[in-house]
């Protein structure tokens, strides 16, 4: 393998989310094999890492002119773009150097992002068309004035016209690809490069053994309707004859109605609600939780935190849905329910509440999947082979 120098472009820079944490992972891994790495961003959204050990150069908003100007100048080996909408940058990158793009969610073929129904709480089945107009008004799945219901339809069918124009187009998970293939790119060219853990896991330490009497079972992620968290909270109500607390980790719309909830419930002293936390705080959740859960109920294009948790060595409970099935094995590294429902879920918290030896098992099985397949230097080794063959 040679050494090549990779420019990584997105439109966002700064810890902010899991985006900025990926392209911070990969650019210091792909730094450290030798290859001479830089970023390209338009904006800034939150802090600048201090550990980036690649250069860092910021673009207002990512003029195209001002990017294929800076393209010019560096002369990549192969670009490599993150989240970049802009059909001009691709087409122009593409025409002058080798070029790929990494598609991380629904947002570039799902004009309201979600791939989901809100109305009648059901995962969308179909491709973006002006199907999607009507929709908009009866699944409120999108906005519904017309003039920016239309524009954000015809965004897609523009972001997809120039990603069929690539060679490779990298993705998460099979749930994505099936959505890139259903909307017109071709399968050949969609390429699966599964994530890793979204920060530093420490693989080595012991699992910390869940033996007092009350349980945590911890739920990590915003608190938005498609997430579920209502039905983790209907759940836990049925298992009221069972010691354990639930640990609510995120913040978002739904954070006071969900509060509330819990309240109607009887359960304000069992739901603990923390807000956001990340690095040490966040590990420090992890690290003493019983298990995982994630009641999602939108396609997760991939679902981070189910693996975040099982590299800690703690089993997950979710429902059948979008991507998770790709790092997800029933009965093997947790529960991967088909029904998606209250009951479906309460009988899964159930069962890893009741069975201590069982939780540890599972734990082990997917601490194992991640050290042997769902991690950084896998994810880097696929890169390096896609880089190299473009080039």
């Amino acid at each position: 393998m040679f050494d090549m120098k990779i420019v990584l472009m997105n439109e966002t820079w700064g810890m902010g989310g899991g985006q900025e944490e990926y392209i911070l992972r990969v650019g210091n891994g792909l730094a450290s094999r030798g290859h001479k790495v830089s970023l390209l961003y338009g904006r800034q959204t939150g802090p600048i890492p201090k550990d980036a050990r690649f250069e860092v150069y910021g673009l207002n908003n990512l003029a195209p002119h001002k990017v294929l100007g800076f393209m010019n100048l560096i002369k990549p080996d192969i670009i490599n773009l993150q989240n970049v909408y802009n059909p001009k940058i691709i087409k122009e990158c593409l025409r002058r150097f080798p070029t790929t793009r990494f598609v991380h969610d629904h947002s570039t073929y799902c004009p309201g992002n979600s791939k989901y129904f809100f109305e009648s709480r059901k995962v969308c089945p179909l491709a973006v068309s002006p199907l999607c107009l009507v929709n908009a008004h009866r699944e409120h799945c999108m906005t519904r004035r017309p003039l920016s219901a239309v524009n954000r339809i015809w965004q897609r069918h523009s972001w997809l016209s120039s990603l069929k124009g690539l060679s490779v187009v990298l993705c998460n998970s099979n749930y994505v690809k099936e959505r890139l293939v259903q909307n017109g790119v071709l399968e050949s060219k969609v390429m699966i490069n599964h994530l890793f853990p979204g920060h530093e896991v420490p693989f080595l330490t012991e699992n910390i053994r869940d033996d007092s009497e009350v349980q945590k079972v911890l739920f990590v992620g915003r608190l938005f309707k498609e997430k579920g968290v209502n039905i983790l909270i209907d759940a836990s109500a049925r298992l009221k004859k069972k010691k354990f607390k639930l640990l609510i980790v995120g913040d978002g719309w739904e954070r006071q109605n969900l509060e509330k909830q819990a309240v109607v419930l009887g359960l304000k002293d069992r739901v603990e609600f923390h807000g956001f936390r990340s690095g040490q705080e966040l590990s420090n959740l992890y690290q003493r939780c019983s298990f995982l859960v994630m009641p999602s109920i939108w396609p997760e294009p991939f679902g981070m935190a189910g693996l975040e948790a099982n590299a800690f060595g703690k089993p997950v409970v979710a429902f059948r849905v979008g991507g998770i099935p790709d790092w997800l094995e029933n009965g093997v590294n947790g529960f991967l329910l088909d029904e998606v429902s209250v009951e479906s879920l309460a009988q899964g918290l159930d069962m890893l509440l009741s069975n201590h030896e069982l939780r540890l098992k599972m734990g082990e099985q997917g601490r194992d999947k991640v050290e042997n397949y769902f991690n950084l230097d896998r994810h880097l080794d696929v890169l390096e082979e896609t880089y190299s063959r473009l080039v």
